[in-house]
């Protein structure tokens, strides 16, 4: 049961982490990201079509999830946490 629960929230995650990438790259109407930010999502989507098929994500493929999020923050100035949602700081 544990398992289960541990796998719905990478679920969870990996999801908020993909309307994030699409949050930076819409509200910021940001074209020079785009291909970029589509690869990024691209990432994400395999790391949740794993996830359906129950396989556990590895340390490396975490490790990435965390620098895509990182780069978007520091690309588009804003703080955000695993935690919570995106709060982007005036321009």
């Amino acid at each position: 049961m544990e398992w289960f629960v541990r796998m719905k929230k990478i679920s969870q995650k990996l999801k908020w982490l993909k309307g994030i990438i699409h949050k930076c790259v819409t509200k910021n109407k940001d074209k020079s990201m785009y291909i970029a930010c589509m690869g990024m999502m691209l990432f994400v989507e395999g790391l949740e079509n794993k996830v359906e098929k129950k396989e556990y994500p590895t340390e490396e493929e975490f490790i990435k999830c965390n620098e895509i999020l990182k780069l978007l923050e520091n690309k588009y100035g804003f703080n955000i946490t695993w935690r919570g949602d995106i709060k982007f700081e005036s321009a």
